[in-house]
């Protein structure tokens, strides 16, 4: 189930990211409603929760997501020229 969640997470946030690189979106108005969210998520779970989160979003960047996520951002950065 944590892997599904996490793996659902980085899917959704990689999304997020395209679709602010294809709108324009301002970066800094992007991050203050994904921090926003995450304090809001924050209050209503618990300390185990918050490690669980934090450690699972360092574990992410490993061998496999990494090149995978370089490779996405290469193609949509020749794409927008």
């Amino acid at each position: 189930m944590i892997v599904a969640v996490i793996s659902a997470g980085v899917g959704v946030m990689i999304s997020i990211g395209l679709y602010r690189i294809f709108k324009e979106i301002k970066l800094s108005i992007l991050m203050m409603v994904v921090y926003g969210v995450i304090f809001i998520l924050m209050l209503i779970t618990n300390d185990l929760g918050h490690a669980i989160a934090f450690d699972a979003s360092g574990a992410t960047t490993g061998a496999m997501t990494t090149p995978f996520i370089i490779a996405l951002g290469l193609g949509v950065s020749k794409l927008k020229g």
